[in-house]
């Protein structure tokens, strides 16, 4: 079991984004979900807050935005996260 977790270590991320991206790349059923599944994870976050985050990510590339509410993380900038 790989205990290692991945952090972005981008400062163009507001802190919202670095918790959304963290938990899509730690928690395996979120890293391919729909906006509503995600936001569980995320309870006292709104909807909206939640979707601003991911439009972020999204314009950053660390997102893939699927279909109009499922998003998939970018593996491809994986190797450039840090491992804690």
């Amino acid at each position: 079991m790989n205990d290692k977790i991945l952090v972005p270590n981008d400062s163009r991320l507001s802190l919202s984004a670095r918790g959304v991206l963290t938990t899509m790349l730690n928690v395996p059923e979120c890293d391919y979900c729909s906006l509503g599944k995600l936001a569980m994870n995320f309870e006292s976050d709104s909807l909206r807050e939640i979707k601003a985050a991911l439009d972020e990510l999204c314009n950053l590339d660390y997102v893939i935005c699927i279909t109009d509410s499922v998003y998939a993380v970018n593996k491809k900038l994986i190797p450039a996260m840090q491992q804690l």
